[in-house]
């Protein structure tokens, strides 16, 4: 995955009791949401240095901004997606040995591909507050969830989500409600596990991303 814009650290932004990929999770998800505007594609981070005994002691976050094409040869579908990016980047060739300066060597190796982000709108349920929350629920647990379900239910409240995963396996999802609004609240958090069918799917794309920098530049 091509990585663009400017690594930013996550050092001073709260994470959420979920250490340091709790912080690129609040970075990601601040840095993705524009107040006013709907995002048209998933936005992936790349995070570093966020796992024990880091090469340079700073965690950060570092977004992707060529997606945009990706998204819609996908046609849109989000395992899909994630599925592309790490074929392809386990198809991409590798720097020839010589073709990286030194300094830039060095750089790459100070910041070790640790985790991964993927900010994009979603849908937040909560079965326990009314009839309606229940039964969206229940359709999709038994796989009975058709296309515009959510958006036609008031019981399925938009919001943009920020789904983390590292490579010991650690998942965490933060989300934000309204996030059209300037300002407001503080996104939720809660663990999860590669058993989500998102964080797996982004596990994968880190796995290809972390193997791909490793082998390039020697980690």
């Amino acid at each position: 995955m091509d990585a663009t814009g400017m690594l930013q650290s996550a050092e001073s932004l709260p994470d959420h009791g979920q250490g340091r990929l709790g912080k690129i999770a609040h970075g990601a998800l601040a840095d993705a949401v524009t107040p006013g505007a709907a995002a048209e594609h998933p936005r992936l981070y790349v995070g570093y240095n966020t796992l024990p005994d880091p090469p340079f002691p700073m965690a950060g976050f570092l977004g992707n901004d060529a997606m945009r094409g990706a998204w819609r040869a996908c046609g849109g579908e989000l395992w899909t997606f994630l599925a592309e990016g790490a074929r392809s980047l386990r198809e991409s060739p590798v720097p020839q040995p010589g073709s990286v300066d030194e300094r830039s060597r060095s750089l790459q190796r100070m910041m070790r591909v640790d985790a991964m982000v993927l900010v994009w709108s979603a849908h937040l349920i909560t079965p326990e507050e009314c009839e309606g929350g229940r039964a969206l629920a229940a359709n999709i647990a038994e796989g009975y969830l058709r296309p515009g379900d959510l958006d036609a239910s008031p019981a399925a409240r938009p919001c943009v989500a920020a789904w983390a995963v590292d490579r010991a396996g650690t998942g965490l999802i933060l989300w934000r409600e309204d996030p059209a609004a300037d300002g407001g609240a503080a996104p939720d958090c809660t663990p999860t596990s590669t058993r989500d069918p998102v964080v797996a799917g982004i596990a994968e794309l880190l796995d290809a991303q972390y193997t791909w920098t490793a082998t390039a530049f020697g980690y």
